[in-house]
């Protein structure tokens, strides 16, 4: 099991634009977003206004990626929330590649392999407690250790859609709101308390 540290990072985090994309992007690298995906504000809302139908989310913004026109709406986070976007100070792990060849899913017909039988693995029991606390230190230091240090914070954030802008009923704008109330409901701590 690998072992998460945060790292405090330096000057304090930035403010983080966020963009939630409606499709897979099959790329992960750095991209001059600000010279392709340029974002500006819609000013023409095709029924209803959204302030008419809820004042809470005004911003509204419209974009092309590849050609394909986007409509995005900002999302802000409930209040007394924040994001937080980590980076990982070690490089990602190489993906793995798929096989050159399809591998077989049954069995050569012919005579059938011997049977193996896993042979016993002996395990050390420590005799004394000072020996067993030793061996879960001398555990925690070989453990894999993984340190992320905190690369900005969001506020909100804006999701995209190919097909129309997000309303509340978008599976995003939905698990945001059940995702607070379920936090909520596990970290009452009245007695009692009713669900």
């Amino acid at each position: 099991m690998t072992s998460i540290h945060f790292a405090a990072s330096r000057g304090g985090p930035r403010e983080a634009p966020l963009h939630l994309m409606p499709f897979h992007i099959a790329y992960d690298g750095p991209a001059p977003l600000s010279t392709y995906f340029l974002v500006h504000p819609d000013s023409a809302p095709d029924g209803p206004s959204q302030e008419q139908v809820n004042p809470s989310r005004v911003q509204r913004f419209i974009s092309t990626f590849r050609g394909r026109a986007l409509k995005g709406t900002h999302i802000p986070l409930p209040d007394g929330y924040t994001g937080v976007l980590l980076r990982s100070s070690a490089p990602a792990a190489p993906k793995a590649k798929p096989p050159a060849r399809p591998t077989p899913t049954k069995r050569r017909p012919g005579p059938s392999s011997k049977k193996r039988a896993a042979s016993p693995i002996p395990i050390p029991v420590p005799d004394s407690d000072d020996e067993a606390e030793q061996a879960v230190q001398r555990a925690e230091e070989e453990r894999p250790r993984k340190e992320l240090r905190v690369d900005g914070v969001f506020r909100g954030f804006v999701l995209w859609g190919a097909d129309g802008e997000a309303d509340e009923e978008d599976a995003y704008v939905r698990a945001l709101g059940e995702w607070r109330r379920l936090a909520e409901l596990i970290h009452d701590t009245s007695v009692g308390a009713t669900v």
